[in-house]
């Protein structure tokens, strides 16, 4: 099936070429359905089949206890740990004294009963927020706009906080860092042999998602960044794009974000940025290159994710432990389920491009999948690009 672009005549995906995948959340299912409702238009297709004249787009998903891709932050045992020490820093015992008269007037006037220890402030914010924005969950009582504001940024301070890169690592974002880092390679490959590929990707998450990713990037350590993103949560339907651009047969990835329906388009500052590649494509970019220099050894197997995260209730931790146990038992040698194992990861890339292009754009919309290639082949000639996007949704 062919599906057409909003606005863009002449332009337009095929289900070939078009990959969406999302968390197990009705929300985010949904995100992903209605992001691409607006994306492929009703109507636009002569083929479509419905008495609407929707054009359906699959969406790919797994169950919630096995999705290490888009949640991989509720399935990590390690990061838990390194909460729970956070939790008993002078940072986070400080903002707790800083927020507890804000604090007590909201378990004393609002929320009768309710935890609203910092931990757990995530979840008191989000109870206002659903019902005061979207009208939906459990009735509240209805907060002033200064109060509400005292509240909101609270929750920001947190789960930005939480998502900094030297509580995180890698072991949140570096799967799904590896699965972009898959497609891309494989655009570079197939349109050096004029084979089909995955040319619009899709990931329908969370925020946690997307910061996971950016943090396993290490964007909080960039000299000079400002992005809103680390300070405050990213609003809901907010977008992280990857893109992948041939251009004058040189290879450049950039990234921005998008903050919410109709926000500006933001560049997001990252190590590998450089005034060459700023030149050709704005802020944002880096030379493909470079950008594989930048994730390094940060993106990682599943092997890898499960030993790090120290994880083993997904099915595939389970099956990995059991054949380290089986194949230590053999050997008579102990198996530590700790921490991780790493390989050298890194790409020889030699690009002899001819034509200029997008290869592919990946969208991660509340959700992502991925697959880690442990080497990259010699990447030839290339005339399409990627993008990964990721939109929001609540955790």
């Amino acid at each position: 099936m062919d599906y057409g672009v909003t606005g863009i005549p002449g332009v337009a995906f095929t289900n070939v070429d078009v990959l969406i995948r999302s968390s197990a959340i009705d929300r985010t299912l949904t995100s992903a359905r209605s992001f691409y409702t607006g994306v492929f238009p009703i109507g636009d297709s002569s083929i479509s089949g419905l008495p609407s004249l929707e054009e359906p787009v699959p969406i790919y998903s797994t169950n919630d206890t096995n999705d290490a891709l888009v949640r991989a932050y509720t399935k990590c045992p390690a990061y838990d740990n390194i909460l729970l020490n956070w939790y008993n820093s002078s940072q986070f015992k400080n903002m707790s004294t800083q927020s507890a008269t804000l604090r007590s007037t909201i378990q004393n006037s609002y929320l009768l009963g309710y935890d609203t220890s910092l931990q757990n402030w995530w979840n008191i914010f989000d109870a206002f927020n659903t019902f005061m924005t979207y009208g939906v969950g459990d009735p509240v009582p209805i907060l002033p706009t200064v109060i509400y504001n005292q509240v909101q940024s609270l929750a920001n301070w947190l789960e930005t906080a939480k998502m900094n890169s030297s509580l995180t690592g890698n072991r949140l974002g570096g799967f799904l860092l590896s699965d972009l880092m898959y497609y891309m390679n494989s655009a570079i490959t197939a349109n050096a042999n004029d084979n089909i590929y995955t040319r619009l990707l899709t990931i329908s998450g969370h925020y946690n998602t997307q910061l996971s990713l950016l943090s396993a990037l290490k964007w909080d350590q960039v000299s000079g960044n400002t992005h809103t993103w680390l300070t405050t949560i990213p609003k809901t339907a907010a977008a992280l794009y990857f893109e992948l651009h041939n251009v004058s047969s040189v290879l450049y990835v950039r990234v921005v974000t998008q903050n919410g329906p109709g926000a500006d388009f933001v560049a997001v500052p990252l190590a590998c940025n450089s005034a060459a590649a700023i030149a050709v494509l704005g802020n944002g970019t880096c030379l493909f290159t470079d950008f594989i220099t930048l994730v390094g050894e940060d993106a990682m197997s599943m092997d890898e994710w499960c030993e790090t995260c120290q994880n083993n209730s997904t099915d595939y931790c389970q099956a990995y432990w059991f054949s380290q146990a089986a194949a230590a038992a053999a050997s008579d040698v102990r198996v530590d389920c700790g921490g991780p194992t790493k390989e050298g990861w890194r790409a020889a890339v030699g690009v002899l491009a001819s034509a200029a292009g997008i290869l592919l754009i990946a969208t991660v919309v509340l959700s992502v999948l991925l697959v880690r290639a442990k080497q990259f082949p010699s990447l030839r000639s290339a005339e399409a690009s990627q993008v990964y996007v990721m939109n929001d949704s609540k955790p």
